[in-house]
């Protein structure tokens, strides 16, 4: 084997092998040699380790696939980072382009691509050494951020899934809880919650404009649905007196509605908003079903009127204590002024009754002032007070009574008197 070494050509005429690298330092197999034309190969221990081929791509532990338009660096049998304009890179899995993208053994290919500012993920199934690959954008994320998965082009949603059937599932690993969402192919959205162990399934449906949920096992019944008019109908599907909440109770005897304001002391409770200030509006409405027949109503001016004109309190003995007579109160009854009167959103309507000023002079216990506030619970500055109207029947009661005592002790001198 002849060395030529020349100023003006370099060491040349010397191809090596990988057992004799034709440049070596003093392990004599162990440097660089040129098996081809236009290849560079690297050796360690007798035996190569890469190489550079006639097209410019590396292969680490094994020789580069035949690439074309893209430079690229092989490792191993599969994997591959490519490029083929700068601004572009690749990572694929037992795939290399050439006049398209070809398998490189016969198995499945993924391929992961970085593409002025978007990324792809992409897979194939097995197919044939050699044979042309056609890739299936699984994932995308676009310049803007956005992610979208079973589709090449994500809308503005920061998010946006594309698939038939199940389209997204969260699991926890360690339990047996988990939770799909899926679009079908009708249009209906499903938001179903399982427990393995169980069958526990409650869904949320969105078919056209209806939205339903169901709690249960199995076929998991509708519990309740918002209808196309945006009414909530709930343990019914159906609407007939065009209700904005419709709620039907079952057997069972469970209370059908609960409102609980929480720890708050001054929060309203129940607020009804209604358009009218008459007796013709009913802000509230009792229906009997024994009866098939209306039993209360609230109007929208305040006035309550009911079927049977009766109104109680709670009066049993257990629940009080300290019971006494109670002290005179005819002197203090006829202290009240009683007045003809209009409320001044009311001109036309005129009214009898108190003063709440006037009457607390008399009873300060039977007045409440409360303040007033607005729809959103804002203080307006100002208060209302109000009368304690119910509790005058006992009050005139006891008025009566001692008025009834003096009727009779007249009656009684009167008498005496004419049998004189």
């Amino acid at each position: 084997m002849s060395l030529i070494l020349s100023g003006t050509d370099g060491l040349s005429d010397v191809d090596g092998s990988a057992a004799t690298p034709a440049i070596r330092g003093t392990d004599a197999n162990t440097g660089i040699f040129f098996p081809a034309a236009d290849t560079i190969a690297f050796a360690e221990g007798g035996a190569e380790v890469a190489r550079f081929d006639s097209s410019g791509n590396f292969g680490l532990g094994v020789t580069p696939s035949a690439w074309a338009t893209y430079k690229a660096i092989d490792v191993l049998g599969y994997a591959s980072f490519s490029s083929y304009n700068g601004n572009e890179a690749d990572m694929s899995t037992n795939a290399y382009y050439n006049a398209g993208w070809k398998y490189k053994n016969t198995a499945a290919a993924t391929l992961y691509q970085q593409d002025a500012g978007v990324h792809r993920w992409q897979y194939a199934a097995s197919g044939t050494a050699g044979n042309a690959i056609t890739f299936t954008q699984a994932m995308t994320l676009d310049a803007s951020g956005n992610l979208g998965i079973g589709t090449t082009s994500p809308s503005a949603l920061r998010l946006t899934l594309e698939a038939n059937g199940n389209q997204l599932r969260l699991r926890n690993t360690t339990t047996r809880y988990r939770s799909d969402l899926s679009v079908n192919a009708t249009g209906t959205a499903e938001w179903n919650c399982f427990d393995d162990s169980g069958g526990v399934y409650m869904p949320m449906n969105l078919a056209g404009s209806v939205i339903t949920f169901g709690t249960g096992s199995g076929s998991s019944p509708e519990r309740a649905r918002i209808d196309s008019s945006g009414n909530l109908l709930v343990g019914t599907t159906t609407n007939a007196g065009g209700y904005r909440i419709r709620a039907i109770g079952d057997s069972s005897g469970a209370t059908g509605f609960q409102f609980d304001k929480g720890a708050s002391t001054t929060a309203t409770c129940v607020e009804i908003d209604v358009g009218a200030n008459n007796a013709t509006q009913k802000a509230l409405l009792v229906y009997s079903g024994a009866l098939a027949t209306d039993t209360m109503y609230v109007y929208s001016n305040g006035n309550i009127v009911n079927r049977n004109n009766s109104y109680g309190t709670l009066s049993d003995v257990k629940l009080k204590e300290n019971i006494v007579d109670a002290t005179p109160k005819l002197n203090d009854v006829l202290q009240l002024q009683v007045r003809n009167f209009n409320l001044k959103d009311s001109p036309k309507s005129k009214q009898i009754g108190f003063i709440a000023q006037e009457f607390e002079q008399v009873f300060p216990s039977m007045v409440d002032e409360s303040t007033d506030m607005d729809k959103e619970g804002n203080d307006l500055g100002t208060t209302t007070k109000s009368i304690k109207t119910s509790v005058l029947i006992p009050v005139l009661v006891k008025a009566i009574q001692e008025q009834q005592a003096i009727i009779q002790s007249l009656t009684d001198r009167i008498t005496a008197l004419e049998s004189a």
